[in-house]
């Protein structure tokens, strides 16, 4: 009994013992643990996007949705000044959520969404979505030829020139090219679309060259410049001026009116628009007639061969600042 007795005691002393060093550990631990992260005046907001439901970065869609539309929510202990989707500025609510209407281009489309708080601090995410040609139902009109081919787009704009005689075009007609790429990647279904920003007069007839090795009959080509042009009266030349051309004597680097129409003629596309911001380019087509309009069916002036140029001015100069760009777009 006496045995028992001290057994007892004895397994009841290494409890207590057991007890109190567990006790001892976890005053020591909460004496020792980190405070709670607190917010700084460099802590950046904190972005949820709600749509669409991007897996890992990436989303991809059919073909028949031309817009998408993103919405998140935006939160910031010292408040959220600003949220921006591709540098545009999204609409923010009392609640912080945002949203936007995008258009989708075919191929990869890239948006970041950037979240400002009122102490300047940034925070953003970024992410892809696909627009697919796949599972494409189109509505089919008897009257509008199918087979229309691709599209091709050369954007051409010049505002730099080497030569410091010829004045510099303060970066407007490069902003238009890049302007233009943007309307033509949102609003259309451009194969192509490659965009020269202050050409060489080598690189400008290389791209028309490409254009001629890759279009085939039933493709069509917009091709639109905006920089320097010149006439000469006594000769009756007009001229593109390339980023590297020169004043005086040599004009090798200058791109002739009618050399510009033999390149067009060499490109076998069905139809050709050319958009030409520069003075005096209404001297491209100035010796040709324009067919008049006819009472011909949409389907039979389609298939014929069409070269077309729209111009800013004929034979004079015109501002700086494009008053046709801001018409055309």
């Amino acid at each position: 009994m006496k045995t028992k007795i001290l057994i007892l005691f004895f397994v009841l002393c290494l409890f207590n013992v057991a007890s109190a060093q567990r006790m001892i550990g976890e005053s020591s631990e909460k004496k020792y643990s980190a405070p709670p992260a607190k917010k700084t005046d460099k802590t950046p907001p904190v972005i949820t996007i709600s749509s669409p439901a991007v897996e890992r970065g990436f989303k991809e869609v059919s073909n028949t949705e031309s817009k998408i539309t993103i919405t998140g929510n935006a939160s910031d202990e010292s408040g959220v000044a600003e949220v921006k989707i591709n540098d545009e500025t999204a609409t923010l609510q009392a609640n912080n959520d945002f949203g936007m209407d995008l258009f989708l281009r075919v191929g990869e489309n890239q948006f970041t969404v950037t979240v400002t708080d009122i102490k300047g601090n940034t925070s953003s995410q970024t992410f892809t979505i696909k627009r697919s040609n796949a599972n494409v139902n189109p509505v089919v009109d008897k009257d509008v030829p199918q087979n229309v081919g691709k599209y091709y787009a050369l954007l051409i704009g010049v505002s730099e020139y080497t030569d410091s005689r010829i004045p510099d075009l303060d970066g407007l007609p490069v902003k238009d090219a890049k302007r233009f790429e943007k309307i033509l990647n949102d609003n259309y279904t451009f194969t192509e679309v490659l965009v020269l920003t202050n050409p060489t007069s080598k690189q400008i007839l290389r791209a028309l060259d490409d254009l001629r090795s890759k279009v085939t009959p039933s493709d069509n080509v917009l091709i639109f410049y905006a920089g320097h042009g010149d006439y000469d009266a006594k000769t009756d030349l007009g001229y593109w001026l390339p980023a590297d051309a020169e004043l005086g004597k040599y004009k090798d680097a200058w791109i002739y009116n009618s050399l510009l129409t033999d390149k067009l003629k060499e490109i076998d596309s069905k139809h050709t628009l050319l958009i030409s911001d520069a003075c005096f380019s209404g001297a491209i087509f100035k010796k040709r007639e324009l067919p008049k309009e006819s009472t011909q069916t949409q389907r039979q002036k389609y298939e014929l061969k069409s070269r077309r140029a729209i111009t800013s001015g004929t034979l004079k100069t015109v501002p700086n600042k494009s008053k046709f760009f801001e018409e055309l777009s």
